[in-house]
Formats: structure tokens, sequence, C-alpha cells
């Protein structure tokens, strides 16, 4: 793998709710030194009721997170990351990147046990950026 291309990636990952409140589906990498500058990702959950979905960012100068305002999407509806809740419209000026540290975080609210929320995103995966942690 070229140090300086990366190699592109795409994968899901998935996080089951074990109660009531919100879930959170972190877009982080696996471990420290590795960076994913982020092509495209979305989010969705699979809630029969319906869920309030949105996305936010961790960062270690913010411990709360930053969450952007949420929106409400049916069981299966994707959100895109870097969407606005006021008309669905794209906000995204990225490329987002991600570190261990500083990531973004798909989150969506349910009230029952066992709801699963999945995150698809396209990365460029670096390896060796300790620096950036």
């Amino acid at each position: 793998m070229n140090p300086l291309n990366g190699r592109m990636r795409v994968f899901e990952l998935e996080v089951i709710s074990t109660g009531a409140g919100y879930c959170e589906v972190p877009l982080r990498p696996p471990g420290m030194g590795i960076e994913w500058q982020i092509v495209w990702a979305t989010g969705k959950h699979d809630d029969p009721a319906g869920a309030s979905v949105g996305w936010g960012f961790y960062d270690p100068d913010n411990p709360t997170g930053l969450w952007l305002p949420t929106m409400a999407k049916d069981a299966g509806e994707l959100i895109v990351l870097g969407t606005l809740p006021s008309n669905g419209s794209l906000m995204n000026i990225g490329p987002f990147f991600a570190t261990w540290d500083r990531y973004p975080c798909y989150r969506f609210y349910t009230v029952e046990v066992g709801m699963k929320g999945t995150v698809t995103p396209m990365v460029i995966e670096r390896v060796g950026v300790e620096a950036l942690e």
C-alpha cells in the first residue's frame, strides 16, 4: 500500500441497541495510527417505529461531541453524512477525516432493545499517521 495514496475500502459497521435511548454507530478506524478519509457514508436503522437520526462528531477538544440537528427517518431510510434536516440537502463540504480520537458518528433514538444501526462508508485508509492523533 502506498502511504501517500492509501487503499479504498467499502464496508458496513453495525451496532445493536441495548435499550431505550440513543444508539451510536461510530465511524472510527480500528486503532491508533490509522486515518480514514471518508469519501461518502450513509447511516440507517431498522426500528419499525421510525427514529430521530443524525450525525455527530467526537473530538478530544470537545469531549461531549458536537451533534448536528436530527431528523425523523423510517426504518431502512438512508441519511448521508452531512445532510441537513430542514430540507434533506447536503451540507457536505468534505472530505471528512476520521482518526482514533476524532471521528463522526451516526446516532438514532430507539425505544426498543435489539434495533440495529448500520453505517456504510467508502474510505481511503492510510496506516502510520500517528502524528495526526
